[in-house]
C-alpha cells in the first residue's frame, strides 16, 4: 500500500488510477462506474487534498476520504471492519447504466445538512432575512460536494439519484402565499409497485420513507402535515398552493425559482 501512495505522490499515476488500485488492494467489489457522480466527487476531494496537504499527510488524508465515500464503518470489539457502502448490488441495464435503490439514495443523502449557500459562498443553517435577496439554486453536484441545502436543493440532488433508477417520479412544491415570509416544502414522490412514496430528507421531523396506497393519500398527509408544522394550523384555505414542478435551471435566485414552480401543473388535491 505504501508503494502505492508513493508512486502516486511522484506522478506515477494519477488520482483515477489510484482509487482503482486501491479497491483492487482491499479487494473490494466496486459496482460503481467510474464515469458516476460519485466517483468523480471522490476524485475531486482527493485533489484537493493533494493541493492543501503537506505529503506527511496525504497518506492518511486519502484513506479516510476513500472510506467515507466507499464504506461504512463497523465497530466490532473495538475494531473497525469496511463494508461497500456506495451501491448493494446494482442492476444493469444494457450494460453500462448502474441503477439504485431508494435506501441508496437515502445513504447518498445522509451526509447533507439543512441550509443554504448564497452568492457569496457562505454556508447558513437557517433560513434568515438574507435568504431571499441571496440564495441560489445549487447543481446536485454542488449540493453533494458542499453538503448543504434547504429542500429545494436537495430534492434536486434526489432527483439526479432517482433518475438513476427505474422508478417513476414527481417533484411538487407546497406554498402558503401570505406576502410575508410565503413558506414552502419542497419534495419528491416516486412509484413503486403500485403504491406511492414519499421520499422525504431536508424536514428533519419527518425524515425517511412513506408509503402510500394511492397518490391523493400522499399529498393530503403531506400538506396537512405542512399545515400543522408549518403554518401552526393557522392559513388561508385559498393561499395554500400545490404545484408539480419539473426540473428548474440551476443558479436562479428565489423568485426565479417560485416563478418555476408556479409555472408547472397547480394541483387540486381534492379533486384527484
Amino acid at each position: 500500500m505504501q508503494k502505492l501512495f508513493e508512486d502516486f505522490l511522484y506522478k506515477k499515476i494519477n488520482p483515477k488510477e489510484l482509487v482503482s488500485k486501491l479497491i483492487k488492494a482491499k479487494k473490494y467489489v466496486c459496482y460503481t462506474d467510474t464515469q458516476s457522480f460519485e466517483f468523480n466527487l471522490l476524485i475531486n476531494d482527493i485533489q484537493d487534498i493533494i493541493d492543501n496537504r503537506n505529503k506527511k499527510d496525504v497518506y492518511e488524508d486519502i484513506l479516510i476520504v476513500f472510506y467515507q465515500y466507499l464504506d461504512i464503518k463497523k465497530n466490532r470489539k473495538n475494531k473497525t471492519i469496511f463494508s461497500l457502502k456506495i451501491l448493494e448490488k446494482p442492476v444493469y441495464k444494457s450494460g453500462i447504466k448502474i441503477y439504485y435503490n431508494e435506501k441508496d439514495i437515502m445513504c447518498f443523502m445522509s451526509s447533507i445538512n439543512y441550509g443554504w449557500l448564497g452568492e457569496d459562498n457562505f454556508k447558513r443553517n437557517l433560513v434568515d432575512n438574507f435568504f431571499s435577496d441571496y440564495y441560489i439554486l445549487q447543481t446536485p453536484r454542488q449540493v453533494a460536494k458542499n453538503k448543504i441545502g434547504v429542500c429545494w436543493d436537495q430534492v434536486e440532488l434526489e432527483r439526479y439519484y432517482f433518475n438513476n433508477t427505474e422508478y417513476k417520479i414527481k417533484t411538487y412544491f407546497l406554498c402558503h402565499y401570505d406576502n410575508e415570509k410565503c413558506p414552502t416544502h419542497t419534495f419528491l414522490v416516486y412509484e413503486k409497485n403500485s403504491c406511492f412514496y414519499w421520499f422525504e430528507h431536508s424536514w428533519e421531523k419527518y425524515r425517511g420513507i412513506h408509503k402510500y396506497s394511492c397518490l391523493k393519500d400522499l399529498l393530503i398527509d403531506v400538506r396537512n402535515k405542512f399545515i400543522e408544522t408549518e403554518l401552526n394550523n393557522t392559513y388561508e384555505s385559498n393561499n395554500l398552493m400545490l404545484y408539480e414542478y419539473e426540473k428548474p435551471k440551476y443558479g436562479i435566485s428565489v423568485k426565479e425559482f417560485y416563478k418555476h414552480c408556479a409555472n408547472g401543473k397547480n394541483i387540486n388535491v381534492d379533486s384527484l
